[in-house]
């Protein structure tokens, strides 16, 4: 075998993974995504012939079990039940599915049958059963547990009611696999191994062991933190125990010919901006915290965004021609708008004033030395300015507000119970946009800024959509807005002379939230922010473990 050396690039759009021969042949491991929807999808497993994966998904509310065809490329459900379901592995003939599930009360063993019929394996009251592994052909690993104890049981599915108890515990362990003669599981952050009569270390700070098909090597999740909130996935030969980091991510699966492996990876709020044209995007803000609802300044040279990295909702302001960023407020500030003289800034507030609500809108001004104190505004949230610099939309209780910064009179814009929020001047000032489920479902309206019948803007054609958000570009001629279909937020763009048949995905990525688009002053960009869900990934790795 020819000896490798492996080097990991990271940059903040994306994760690029080279492999570097030292013979000089080069080759890149291929990173492929195998869910997109911006739900949990994890619990990933290959069935034996390497031909579908089965995992577990909440993109229809509850986990259930989904499997994917990794030729066709497509996804179809295996369980719609009123269960919970979790932990899902393939039997040897490929076909059969088994997992945990809460479908009967406690949750229990059951089996996905060759007719799709369902079977439940195990019934008990008062312990749950989980975590199932192949422990042979037709027999399986698994745990029972209460709060009292937890055991590592035995069943052949054969005859399921045949349960061996095979080791016990007085606190949490979960995972069991089969290793040769022993039996590894999850204790206390850290893999141990049984081999009938002593339980012992075996691999510290460790978690989601796989091992793979051949037993040569093992996958684990690990982090240097107590919470797993950086989790990194390692691969270690089982002979010369050398080990090697494989990629950012955790609940690593092997494939059949051990040349792939699936994971799991999750991604923190990070602000993204996009060119309305070219729709090439790039991240702005990577940084681990959450950074959210960004706004560009008039001059185009700034953008303000929110973020809760000091340990605290505060507003951030980011030059754009030197990357420097520097805090500007942290009393639980968020939603940053800027006056259109770029001189005031206006956010809602969760700081305590003796108000009739939590939230509230503030004003600050940029003076010779820096931001001056902050200022009450209004009680409120939401809140953007009329082109104008004169007046204040925002959302109060169910309904939409303005007030007249001169004066501070406050006038009441829509009335209905239902309720109406994400307020924003047209660019002329004469109408508000507003988003409102007056027909079923949240969609885009305006009402005329001196009152009168609201219209609708945007109406979506499909029963799950809805439309949020609503902001006009500087020539008013079209219109950004959030479009939510499924359990899938992206930015769209429409034309509002048009009508809906001009509308486009502006943001493409079916894998994160996108939401809160904001215009550039020339109309060419849109900043937005993005992320926050976890999805199925699936890596190529290489062979690099077993020198001497």
């Amino acid at each position: 075998m020819k000896v490798c050396q492996i080097k990991f690039y990271f940059y903040p759009a994306a994760i690029l993974v080279w492999a570097t021969l030292l013979s000089s042949c080069r080759t890149e491991p291929s990173l492929e995504r195998i869910t997109t929807l911006a739900s949990y999808d994890g619990n990933a497993r290959f069935s034996p012939d390497g031909k579908t994966i089965a995992y577990i998904t909440r993109q229809t509310g509850d986990p259930h079990v989904w499997i994917y065809d990794c030729d066709e490329k497509m996804s179809i459900p295996v369980t719609v039940n009123e269960g919970d379901d979790q932990d899902v592995v393939f039997l040897p003939d490929n076909e059969r599915l088994i997992f945990s599930s809460r479908l009967a009360g406690r949750r229990d063993l059951w089996m996905v049958g060759t007719n799709d019929e369902l079977i439940q394996l195990t019934k008990t009251d008062d312990v749950d059963e989980s975590n199932p592994s192949l422990d042979g052909d037709s027999k399986i690993l698994f745990i029972r547990s209460n709060a009292s104890f937890a055991e590592i049981c035995r069943l052949d599915i054969k005859f399921p009611a045949q349960v061996e108890r095979l080791f016990r515990d007085s606190v949490p362990i979960a995972n069991p696999i089969r290793l040769e003669n022993k039996i590894l599981f999850e204790r206390y952050g850290s893999i141990y191994s049984y081999d009938g009569i002593t339980a012992e270390l075996f691999l510290s700070s460790a978690r989601d062991l796989a091992v793979s098909p051949s037993g040569k090597y093992l996958a684990y999740t690990t982090d240097s933190s107590d919470n797993y909130s950086n989790p990194k996935i390692y691969i270690m030969s089982r002979k010369t125990q050398r080990r090697t980091f494989v990629i950012g991510g955790f609940s690593p699966s092997w494939s059949p010919n051990e040349e792939t492996l699936l994971f799991s990876t999750s991604e923190n709020w990070d602000v993204k901006i996009i060119d309305v044209e070219t729709q090439k995007d790039s991240v702005l803000v990577g940084h681990a915290a959450n950074d959210e609802t960004p706004v560009f300044s008039p001059d185009g040279k700034k953008i303000y965004f929110s973020s809760d990295r000091s340990g605290r909702r505060g507003i951030y302001e980011l030059d754009l021609s030197t990357g420097e960023t520097n805090m500007v407020t942290d009393q639980d500030d968020y939603d940053p708008e800027v006056s259109p003289d770029g001189r005031e800034l206006l956010f809602t507030s969760g700081r305590a004033h003796g108000l009739r609500s939590d939230k509230s809108l503030w004003t600050m001004r940029r003076e010779s030395n820096g931001w001056s104190v902050a200022k009450f505004l209004v009680d409120g949230s939401g809140g953007q300015y009329s082109h104008d610099g004169q007046s204040v939309v925002y959302q109060f209780g169910n309904n939409i507000w303005m007030v007249n910064l001169k004066d501070s009179f406050c006038s009441e814009m829509t009335i209905d119970p239902r309720k109406e929020d994400h307020p924003s001047f047209s660019n002329d000032g004469g109408e508000i946009y507003f988003e409102a489920d007056w027909a079923g479902r949240r969609s885009i309206w305006k009402i005329p800024r001196d009152g009168g019948v609201p219209s609708p803007v945007t109406r979506d054609k499909t029963p799950y959509g809805d439309d949020a958000d609503a902001q006009i570009s500087p020539d008013g001629l079209r219109i950004t807005f959030t479009r939510s279909w499924y359990d899938d937020a992206d930015i769209w763009l429409m034309s509002l002379s048009g009508g809906e048949k001009t509308t486009r995905t502006l943001s493409k990525d079916n894998t994160h939230q996108e939401k809160h688009g904001r215009w550039s002053a020339d109309g060419k960009k849109v900043v937005f922010q993005f992320g926050g869900n976890t999805d199925v990934w699936k890596i190529k790795v290489i062979e690099i473990l077993d020198l001497e």
